[in-house]
């Protein structure tokens, strides 16, 4: 007899007769977290309402309101909790009336011991197994962003590291020519055409400098996401996930087409899904460095439907191997052989888009690469 999960469990007794519910309620008290004990139906459903308690054991015949009407009133307020009835007679008329409002187990008295905790914990499991399973994606959700912003650090390593380079060679340059007397300042035109040089240089720098600065602060969102939905549209909000990652597929000569055809808004978690495109950037520059692809192509784009809207992203790098392609979404599975790889980003994608925004995430092969697709329903201001 186990009772893993009735051990964490409260449970509300209902009980009109007195030995009866001492005695019962000495040995269901043994089994559970805490027992809230009733005497009828009336004080059961006070005692539900005040306690909300995870599972309810209630006898059927009681005064003032049986535990068929309790069950009724019960079931009104939450209609997942766990309901047990028990009584001393097998009649027909409590067992359909008991159906019919969803009562999860009937219980003859007088009770077996062994039979009433197998009821208690089989009928409170399921209750217990929901909140881990919600724990655990929540957990995955906080995994996978810290492993995203790993990935982030990367990229933001490299989208630094050409300006910085720029940068020094600008300064060396400038520094190289005064050293060597390249610009004669005792002319007026050696002046100018050294004022010019310092200024262009400066110029230059300065560009430089507000890349790295909107680098930190598009990086910095990443740091202090917001779990909570609101209302944006499509078309901006994949624009900025575009910009923030542009700059570096440029640099590898990756030719980016964004076709922007959606006029509807949608509810997100907008720096995490601003993260799911990030991702599914990344991977397609991966790939085209992986099988060194001769003129990499990405097209991203955005239409309405019936519905909402629907974003793509399309590679040429080649497309996804038949036999992975069932296995892309599933947890821990990565195909960055010693790139890293945590297997989470595509399983968070789809957990986030499919389960906390009712939306829809599908891949599949076209042309010679891989086409992302993720669905959104509209939202009205």
């Amino acid at each position: 007899m186990y009772t893993t999960y009735l051990r964490q469990a409260t449970l509300l007794y209902v009980e009109d007769d007195d030995n009866i519910r001492t005695l019962l309620a000495a040995r269901i008290s043994r089994k559970v977290k805490k027992i809230i004990i009733a005497v009828d139906g009336k004080e059961g459903l006070q005692k539900f309402k005040e306690f909300k308690p995870d599972i309810v054991l209630t006898d059927v015949t009681m005064p003032n309101m049986n535990g068929i009407e309790m069950s009724k009133e019960i079931k009104k307020l939450d209609k997942t909790v766990p309901i047990v009835i028990s009584s001393a007679h097998n009649d027909s008329k409590f067992l359909l009336e008991a159906i019919e409002i969803g009562i999860e187990g009937y219980l003859l008295k007088p009770i077996d011991k062994e039979k009433l905790f197998n009821t208690l914990e089989e009928k409170v499991k399921p209750k217990f197994i929901e909140n881990e399973l919600g724990e655990k994606k929540q957990q995955l959700l906080h995994q996978s962003r810290f492993a995203l912003l790993g990935e982030m650090v990367s990229m933001i390593a490299h989208q630094w590291r050409q300006p910085l380079n720029l940068i020094a060679l600008t300064m060396a340059s400038l520094r190289m020519k005064i050293t060597l007397n390249k610009f004669n300042l005792e002319t007026q035109e050696g002046r100018e055409s050294f004022a010019d040089k310092v200024e262009k240089d400066l110029s230059n720098v300065e560009s430089r400098v507000a890349l790295l600065s909107s680098v930190i602060d598009d990086f910095s969102t990443f740091y202090k996401p917001s779990d909570s939905t609101d209302v944006f549209h499509i078309n901006q909000t994949l624009k900025e996930a575009v910009i923030s990652f542009k700059d570096s597929l440029e640099i590898k000569g990756i030719h980016i087409t964004e076709e922007y055809n959606s006029s509807k808004n949608v509810k997100l978690y907008k720096d995490i899904f601003m993260q799911i495109c990030l991702n599914l950037l990344n991977n397609a520059n991966e790939n085209f460095i992986q099988k060194e692809i001769k003129s990499p192509m990405i097209v991203i784009s955005t239409q309405d439907t019936v519905n909402g809207v629907e974003m793509s992203i399309l590679d040429n790098a080649g497309g996804i191997e038949t036999e992975l392609m069932n296995k892309i979404f599933d947890p821990y599975f990565s195909t960055k052989v010693g790139k890293n790889g945590n297997g989470l980003g595509l399983y968070m994608a789809k957990l986030v888009i499919e389960e906390h925004l009712n939306g829809e995430i599908k891949a599949e092969n076209i042309n010679g690469g891989a086409k992302f697709t993720i669905k959104l329903k509209e939202q009205h201001d």
